[in-house]
């Protein structure tokens, strides 16, 4: 099942490889250490229910986490949390969703959101660190 998410995850642009995205019949794809970062994330919200495909929600989560794995690498004392924020009303773009990447606390839920998912990405990267 995770090949097969890894593998889904890549054709809808989530995770970027480390050679060619298609290397033929019997060789294997290589990803960059980095990816298990994003992996991981993209496995917890999955784990929360979300569809995890190429919606424009997760092409900005993307961008945040990559922002979070700068922060993660500085090894600053704060605490990373990423937020999907769902509303109701669309946005002007049609969008229902939205995600913010919060640094040092996880009580800043937008306040027009109907329901927010919050995951502590470093507790997440914490636990990749370990394996």
């Amino acid at each position: 099942m995770t090949i097969e998410r890894l593998r889904y995850w890549t054709r809808e642009g989530l995770l970027d490889t480390a050679g060619d995205q298609n290397p033929g019949t019997g060789r294997r794809r290589l990803y960059d250490d980095a990816v298990i970062y994003d992996a991981a994330v993209l496995n917890a919200l999955a784990r929360q229910g979300f569809q995890v495909g190429r919606e424009s929600f997760l092409i900005i989560a993307m961008r945040l986490i990559s922002m979070a794995k700068e922060e993660w690498r500085k090894k600053a004392d704060k605490t990373l949390f990423l937020e999907v924020a769902d509303f109701t009303d669309p946005n002007p773009q049609g969008g229902t969703r939205a995600v913010f990447l919060h640094k040092g606390r996880a009580d800043l839920i937008h306040p027009r959101s109907d329901a927010s998912i919050v995951l502590n990405l470093s507790r997440i990267f914490r636990r990749v660190e370990r394996k």
